[in-house]
This record gives C-alpha cells, structure tokens and sequence, in this order.
C-alpha cells in the first residue's frame, strides 16, 4: 500500500516551465480503496471539527460563499464596519508539506481516535514512490511528508492539517506582538 508510480503531467501551458507540470502519484486500488472508506468515515465529522471559515471538502459548506465573502470584507471594511485584515496565502504544492507527524498530533488533538490514526499511518509510513517516464521505471524514493495527490483522503487531510492555522488567524494578532 506504500507503493506508487509518479507520474507529471501537463497543466497544458508552457511545457518548458516546470511550474506548468503537476506530478500525480499512481496509487494501487487497494489502497485508494482503503482511504476512500477512510475518508467517508472522516467528512461526517468535518462540519463539527473544523472551523467554519474551512470550506474545502467540508459537506454543507460552498466555496462559492467563501469566495463571496471576500469582496463582502473588502467592502465592510470599505465603509468602516469591519476592522481587520484579508490574508492571502499561497498554497501552491502546500499538499507536498504536511509534516506526518504534525498531522497525527493535530488529528489526535481534534479527538480522533488512535485507531483511526493508526488506519492512516499504514497508508503513509514507510510510503515510497517511483518516477514512471514513459514506461520506464526509476529508483524509489521515500515520501518522508506531504500528502499524496491522487489519493482520494488527501485534501481532507489537508484541510485538518491547516485549520490550526486558521483558527490561531482569526483568533486575531498574537498576545504581546507589537508592530
């Protein structure tokens, strides 16, 4: 199950710019299998867990109303009935960084079982992918962080990983932090 192929594809824009190649990882059907029952078991409790200004891969939340409510604080601000800032992060390969063992602790920390925990430690400890080139296979390597791309579990583990993160910003500027 720790065991996948990756491959890069296209993004269908300047193949010479290596920004505009994404690299998806082949996993074996059981696996995805296996994290797809993970997953449906881990979205019911989602809405309950994470904050609300998550809406990614959060049943009942639309990112249509998150991206409405931009607009919406640049005008509240606009007309003086909000006072904070608009954060704008980058996320581009943020799914290639999630420490493991930051995600265990912070999933153990939402109250999930260790059982459950344990189920998603066989999907990534020990993980090794290959470079798959036009039919030819190239040495592993370890996957030592990230989740996987491809694999169905992935942006709700994601969204676990960060929302630490957006909870500590909208609790508002740190205690003791001055500008």
């Amino acid at each position: 199950m720790g065991k996948s192929a990756l491959i890069i594809l296209s993004k269908g824009k300047d193949p010479s710019r290596i920004e505009n190649w994404r690299p998806i990882s082949l996993l074996n059907t059981d696996r995805k299998i296996l994290a797809k029952i993970l997953f449906n078991r881990l979205v019911k409790f989602a809405p309950k867990l994470l904050s609300g200004a998550q809406h990614y891969t959060v049943p009942g939340r639309s990112a249509f109303s998150a991206v409405l409510s931009v607009p919406e604080a640049v005008e509240r601000g606009r007309a003086g009935l909000w006072k904070g800032f608009l954060l704008s992060l980058d996320q581009a390969k943020a799914f290639d960084w999630v420490n493991h063992e930051y995600l265990w602790s912070v999933l153990l920390w939402y109250g999930l079982p260790g059982s459950f925990i344990n189920w998603l430690k066989v999907l990534y400890k020990g993980a090794e992918s290959f470079p798959l080139v036009n039919g030819w296979l190239g040495q592993p390597f370890k996957v030592a962080s990230g989740v996987r791309q491809g694999c169905p579990l992935s942006p709700l583990l994601y969204v676990f990983a960060i929302d630490p993160f957006i909870r500590r910003v909208d609790r508002g500027p740190l205690a003791g932090v001055g500008m």
